[in-house]
């Protein structure tokens, strides 16, 4: 990790993987809701299609029972006032009824409890119809779709019920007979929802229909409407209670979710349901669908695995492309890197090979800094020259004044603040030594030479400096001093001269004046 390169790539590659991954929630959370949607909308559909069924359905009923009333009511009074009439004139149209709309059974209930009735019993009998009563315990008054008609106007249909022979739900369409104000009877048709339920079938989905008392009565899934044992009807009840509940509450087409637990494993899992409270006739009905959760999850999940594994594939293909992209980039880097190694080896004395001026000749900040650095080497280098040209002269200056003379001074210029503040210290000190002391050591030195040796009569050629001019001074104040001791001595030895003179003048006396004694 060391390398620039491999860093951007890590980097900028970690940069496509949050924009990815970034992505991929957003594209998760939009595709969750799409197909949410999507599947919704589709058990919406299948919702309507069932409700378009059952409406159907039972509006052919109502139609087909409304159209045999109608007949029944064409008949003259008489053949309708009594029993025995009732029997004789109604019931081979109850049988036609029933065989040609396949209906389960088709009968009149009549005010003395007796019902005229055409099922599958009296085909048993190979009858076309029969009379059901007090013989056989049998009261007709007392059955609810008696009771909820007698009276009153408009078809009325009863909560489902199972038939005991084929173990399938059952309706009652009835609705009252009245000719000319006189009450006949109630006619009433027992049909099963055999056909619809052999449409609902078809379906893909899991759809029912319930109705006010919670019971189903067509179904997609057989198991739902088909009577079982009562551990397994309890559940079922149970589930459908939860169910219809939810609709109620929730309202039409709304969506939601509920622990299922199922009859036949009592496993409890997650499912989806949407549900519509409909009016069909004189009865009330709810349609529902119900699913698994996870046919919304699962597909979810299974495309999010795929993006991830994408995602896992564009973020290595990402760096690695990366990678050389930045290193193609980077290529100038290297370069300027080399020559930036050598230009400090030459600085740092390590080489004295002039770096090699940089090659990177594009118009980007890499080229733009090859061209700063390549001038800057270039201004460098003649620095340096200018540098080592002044450090050689300030040698030579040095030397010379090593050997006595300092009237030479450093006269080259440099950029460099040091080595100028050191040439302007070197030529103040000779400046100071020239002034204060003089410019040429040898000659003075030789003047104090022959001074140690009392020759006093050489002085300081072109005496400067101050201790030249001092010395020359003295070297005149002493001849002068020795010229007039001199001159002492010359008067004193004359002096002298003229005493041994008169001494021996005196001596020459005494000598004479002794001898003339």
């Amino acid at each position: 990790m060391n390398s620039v390169k491999m860093k951007l790539a890590v980097i900028g590659g970690g940069l496509v993987v949050i924009v990815l991954v970034a992505l991929a929630g957003m594209t998760f959370v939009f595709n969750k809701i799409t197909l949410e949607s999507q599947i919704l909308e589709s058990q919406k559909n299948y919702i309507s299609m069932g409700k378009l069924l059952i409406d159907d359905f039972s509006l052919g009923n109502t139609k087909a029972v409304e159209g045999l009333a109608s007949i029944i009511l064409e008949l003259p009074i008489e053949k309708l006032n009594s029993q025995e009439a009732i029997m004789e004139n109604v019931g081979p149209i109850l049988r036609s009824f029933r065989e040609g709309g396949a209906f389960f059974s088709a009968g009149v209930g009549l005010s003395n409890g007796e019902l005229i009735v055409s099922d599958t019993e009296s085909d048993a009998k190979k009858l076309s119809y029969y009379a059901y009563g007090a013989a056989d315990s049998y009261d007709a008054r007392t059955r609810d779709w008696y009771k909820e008609t007698y009276g009153k106007e408009g078809m009325y249909i009863s909560p489902t019920y199972i038939d005991a022979l084929t173990g399938f739900p059952c309706f009652t369409y009835a609705i009252s007979l009245t000719k000319d104000g006189q009450f006949i009877g109630v006619l009433s048709v027992d049909v099963l929802v055999l056909d619809l339920q052999s449409i609902f079938e078809q379906l893909p989905v899991v759809i029912f229909a319930l109705d006010k008392d919670k019971q189903p009565f067509v179904s997609s899934d057989v198991q739902i409407v088909k009577k079982e044992s009562d551990s397994i009807e309890a559940i079922k009840k149970q589930n459908l209670s939860i169910i219809y509940n939810l609709a109620k509450q929730i309202g039409d087409y709304n969506y939601f979710v509920m622990d299922y637990q199922k009859p036949d494993t009592k496993q409890v899992v997650e499912k989806f349901g949407i549900c519509v409270n409909t009016y069909t006739g004189a009865q009330e009905y709810t349609i529902c669908t119900i699913d698994d959760n996870d046919k919304i999850n699962a597909p979810i999940y299974a495309m999010a695995a795929k993006q991830g594994i994408l995602l896992v594939v564009a973020s290595i293909f990402s760096v690695i492309l990366l990678f050389f992209i930045v290193g193609y980039y980077l290529k100038p880097l290297a370069m300027i890197q080399k020559g930036l190694q050598s230009f400090f080896a030459y600085l740092n004395y390590e080489s004295r090979q002039l770096p090699q001026v940089l090659s990177c000749k594009g118009k980007d900040e890499f080229g733009t800094i090859s061209t700063m650095i390549n001038e800057n080497i270039q201004q460098t280098n003649i620095n340096l020259d200018i540098d080592a040209k002044l450090v050689k002269e300030s040698l030579e200056v040095v030397e010379f004044a090593s050997k006595g003379s300092a009237s030479k001074r450093i006269s080259l210029d440099t950029n460099n603040p040091q080595l100028k503040e050191l040439r302007n210290a070197l030529n103040g000190l000779l400046e100071v030594l020239e002034k204060g002391v003089g410019s040429d050591l040898v000659e003075l030195n030789r003047v104090f030479d022959s001074y140690a040796t009392l020759d006093f009569t050489t002085e300081v050629t072109n005496a400067k400096g101050r201790v030249e001019i001092v010395t020359n001074t003295l070297g005149h104040e002493i001849k002068k001093m020795l010229s007039t001791s001199a001159g002492f001595a010359q008067e004193l030895e004359s002096k002298s001269k003229e005493l041994e003179s008169t001494i021996q003048r005196l001596l020459q006396g005494s000598n004479t004046q002794a001898s003339s004694l």
